[in-house]
This record gives structure tokens, sequence and C-alpha cells, in this order.
């Protein structure tokens, strides 16, 4: 059996299988098969903002590309479910920023000023073995722009009237 597809990255189709049915020629066995090909991962990239700004919160999301460089649908199903359905998100340095959530796209959360590394992981399931894919980035948390730290001091106060001192 041979299918084709117009579609470089994904194909599904459907096999139908007959035998005529040799006591009743009206009666045939048949039986059909759905077949759903997917192209190999050959790559994950992960793209980061050049600076990220305190407090705020961003999705990261990696890409998956095949042998020959092309961008994956992330909706097309892995070996266990669709491929950004396995991500788990770690930050080398949380005091800087934090993942919350493991699946699809990584819910960063920017806490203070300062460099953290983010990693993203692809596996089939994670279960203690090694992930299949590994990439990694920096990413840095600024303070927001035009946001300062002020601190005020009392002084004794002495206010004049026409020239006379009120206690």
């Amino acid at each position: 059996l041979q299918a084709r597809s117009t579609t470089p990255l994904f194909s599904t189709t459907t096999l139908r299988a007959s035998l005529p049915d040799a006591l009743y020629a009206r009666f045939p066995i048949s039986a059909d098969v759905t077949v759903t090909v997917t192209a190999a991962i050959a790559r994950m990239d992960l793209a980061v903002p050049a600076s990220v700004i305190v407090g705020s919160v961003t999705t990261l999301v990696p890409t998956f590309h095949d042998a020959a460089g092309n961008l994956l649908p992330t909706d097309i199903a892995g070996p266990y479910g669709p491929l950004l359905s396995n991500i788990p998100w770690t930050s080398s340095n949380p005091a800087v920023a934090t993942f919350s959530g493991q699946t699809f796209g990584g819910v960063l959360t920017a806490v203070q000023p300062g460099t953290t590394q983010v990693s993203a992981f692809y596996c089939t399931p994670c279960n203690g073995e090694p992930p299949l894919f590994t990439v990694s980035a920096t990413v840095t948390v600024i303070a927001a722009p035009g946001s300062y730290t002020m601190s005020v001091q009392t002084a004794p106060l002495t206010i004049l009237a026409n020239n006379t001192s009120l206690p």
C-alpha cells in the first residue's frame, strides 16, 4: 500500500481493504484503518524577548522543526499527545523569574532585576528519563522604566505671616 500527501509535514489518510464474500457476493467484507504520518522533530528552538519588566507575565513557546528546517505545527500529535503538552520549564534563578504551569507555553513571571537561564524540555513523557530535546535562553529582567524609590524626610517647619513667626 502507498499513500501520498500534498502536505509535506503531516498527513492523515484512511485505507480500506475489501474481500468479496465467497458465498454471498452481495456482502463483501471490508475494514478501514486510519494512518497518520508526522514528520520527525529534528530541532526545537526558543525565542525570548531582549528584556522583561519586573512584575510582567510572559508566555514563552518553543518551536519545532523537521530535518529540512520546516516549522512543524504544534497541534500535531506526538507519541503522547500534542507536541506542546509535554513541555516542562525551569528557571536557573527563581529569585529573578519563575514559571507557573508545565504545559503548552511556559508562563514566566518576572520577579526582580537580574538574569536567569530559562529552559524547556520536550519529553514523551519525562518520567525520570532524559528529555528528547532541551532548549535554553537567557532572560534579562529589568526594573520598570520611570519607576523610582523616593524617601521623604521631615524637618521642622516655620511659617511666617506678615513677618511674624507663628508657633
